[in-house]
């Protein structure tokens, strides 16, 4: 009976998503919407963990975890099943052009400041050589890049380095610099959300907006590239610029943490459920990028933390990651859950709105942004970080930037046109 269950709980779970994506599209005229983002690489990620789960040293998995996912997704759908409806009676519905976005265009003066922010990383890494004597320890990342000015001016770069790749094409190959520029200071900083993340939000742009399709080529090049991160993170960094040797022994160490990693986000909540979830906490948690600027207004340096405490064994490795819907359940009851989903999923859809009826560059930016955290959700809940905000704020004041202090007029600015 358990493996009857099993597989009945998997074909509801599949089985639902295909509804939703149908529905979605009838919506919104569009596959990609924010429930699509979410549900799609996670169903994805399930199909992984189904296949390898109790072999290969991995934990079993446990199914009725599923059952949260399907209310969240249910839940989900609810607003932007009413927004849609709301458009159409107002007559006033999405286009189904999302190729139309006005002001599309990468303006020079950014790939001059991606520059020199990437010869001022440079000199950092320069000038902290010997600081930590390796320089893929976790005490030379976090002083790298990952605090104060130095941090939010690799956010800068990372805005910078995702208009790059919506940008790129045959006749703008010097947007290359900045992407691998960028790339390599997170890499150094060691932080993978960071390099997956921005690259993540930069094809979903592209993708929607009809400058990359998607086939079995992009796909496999995707893949390729996802491992190439960890061999990279596990190789090149702490092994080349440390002058290790490179052996059959530590490629396999980053083939199983690569699978480790994929997985972590949903046996992660495998486990955590299983155990009665033990890592329950307060929902303002859920909140806590604005709780710590509140806190910081008010000098309060009690801040808190996000980062869960509760750290559970995926068989290969360690985990503290639940997947979206899952950290949002850790740190709420059933009430706030739903409360919260519904919340997120209104303003998530209406930030698509806004983008889609500006067709503006950096409001579809804003919008890409959200929807690349959004497709982690396989692995983790990142709403609750501070970048989720600073992010979008650094789109905003670059518009406002080329708006109102710039050439308003574009069609004379000197500018890479696309």
């Amino acid at each position: 009976m358990g493996e009857a269950q099993n597989i009945l709980l998997t074909l509801l779970f599949f089985l639902e998503t295909s509804v939703l994506l149908y529905l979605e599209k009838k919506a919104w005229n569009t596959y990609y919407t924010p429930l699509n983002i979410l549900s799609i690489p996670f169903a994805v990620v399930l199909t992984v963990c189904v296949v390898i789960e109790g072999r290969w040293e991995f934990v079993d998995f446990h199914y009725p975890v599923l059952l949260i996912w399907n209310i969240g997704l249910l839940l989900f759908a609810v607003p932007s099943l009413i927004l849609a409806w709301c458009l159409k009676r107002a007559n006033s519905p999405l286009t189904d052009n999302l190729s139309s976005i006005r002001n599309d265009h990468f303006h020079e003066s950014l790939f001059w400041i991606g520059l020199v922010l990437l010869v001022a990383f440079l000199y950092r890494l320069y000038s902290m050589r010997g600081l930590f004597g390796i320089i893929a320890a976790e005490e030379f990342a976090d002083m790298y890049a990952f605090h104060g000015l130095w941090s939010h001016l690799r956010m800068l770069g990372l805005v910078i380095m995702i208009l790059s790749i919506y940008h790129l094409d045959k006749k703008h190959l010097h947007l290359w610099i900045l992407i691998i520029g960028f790339l390599i200071v997170n890499f150094v900083n060691q932080v993978k959300g960071a390099i997956i993340i921005p690259c993540v939000t930069g094809i979903l742009m592209r993708i929607c907006t009809g400058k990359t399709r998607i086939t079995i080529r992009l796909l496999l090049w995707i893949l390729v590239g996802a491992i190439g991160v960890f061999m990279m993170m596990y190789i090149v960094v702490p092994v080349i610029l440390n002058q290790s040797q490179v052996g059959i022994s530590i490629i396999g160490f980053v083939l199983k943490n690569f699978c480790h990693y994929l997985t972590s986000g949903i046996l992660g909540l495998s486990t955590d459920i299983c155990r009665e979830m033990p890592d329950k906490g307060d929902f303002e948690i859920l909140f806590s990028q604005f709780v710590n600027i509140g806190k910081t207004i008010a000098g309060d340096q009690d801040l808190l933390s996000p980062v869960n405490p509760f750290y559970f064994t995926t068989g290969l490795n360690w985990t503290n990651v639940r997947t979206f819907f899952g950290t949002i359940l850790v740190y709420s009851n059933y009430v706030e859950f739903a409360l919260y989903v519904l919340l997120f999923s209104t303003v998530m859809y209406s930030l698509m709105i806004i983008a889609r009826k500006s067709c503006d560059l950096y409001s579809n930016l804003i919008f890409y942004i959200e929807c690349g955290y959004l497709a982690m959700g396989w692995f983790e809940f990142y709403f609750f970080h501070l970048q989720i905000i600073e992010l979008p704020i650094i789109a905003l004041l670059l518009y406002l930037c080329y708006e109102f202090i710039g050439n308003h007029n574009y069609g004379t600015e000197k500018e890479c046109a696309v």
